[in-house]
């Protein structure tokens, strides 16, 4: 902060509202996607940027939930809550927290070097497949090969992975 020059203020305003609107429906929605309460990914959202303002490096960076981490948890939470809302919401708010704290130890050993060691084509399987897990998940009434979709999604993700307590009713039946 100590560079910084007051005329960027009027277009750093307008990056922040920009950013606003793109992360406030985005955050709702990953939240949703975790089974998790919407307002929880506005504050992971929140939480993110504030925790990359003190520990980041680059000015040009968004720091906020994603798809695949929302499937993770989603995945991951549900079979350790047994059905108790309250109890996803713990264990998800924890895996946060130790998340957080393995960034910060890994930032303080300057582990960042070991992403070199990740293919490229690892990074792009892991990005599709959860592109095409949430595919699957959408309004498939709308597409006239959705029993395809929709047989194979049940086939493959939901025999072996449960639905999330907190998901809405509506996307239960959907899956089932």
């Amino acid at each position: 902060m100590p560079n910084y020059e007051p005329r960027w203020l009027r277009d750093d305003l307008f990056a922040g509202i920009t950013l606003g609107a793109y992360a406030v429906p985005e955050g709702v929605a990953y939240a949703t996607l975790a089974g998790l309460p919407p307002q929880v990914g506005i504050y992971g959202y929140l939480l993110g940027g504030l925790g990359y303002a003190l520990f980041g490096s680059s000015r040009h960076l968004a720091i906020g939930p994603t798809s695949a981490i929302s499937l993770m948890v989603g995945v991951s939470v549900a079979p350790l809550a047994m059905g108790d809302p309250v109890r996803y919401a713990q264990i998800a708010t924890l895996s946060a927290f130790v998340a957080a704290a393995m960034c910060i130890v890994a930032w303080l050993l300057r582990l960042s070097t070991l992403i070199n060691f990740i293919s490229e084509t690892v990074m792009l399987g892991f990005k599709a497949g959860a592109g095409l897990s949430i595919a699957a998940t959408q309004n498939t009434r709308s597409s006239r090969h959705s029993g395809r979709w929709t047989q194979l999604y049940r086939a493959r993700v939901c025999d072996r992975w449960p639905v999330s307590p907190n998901a809405s009713s509506r996307h239960r039946h959907r899956l089932r």
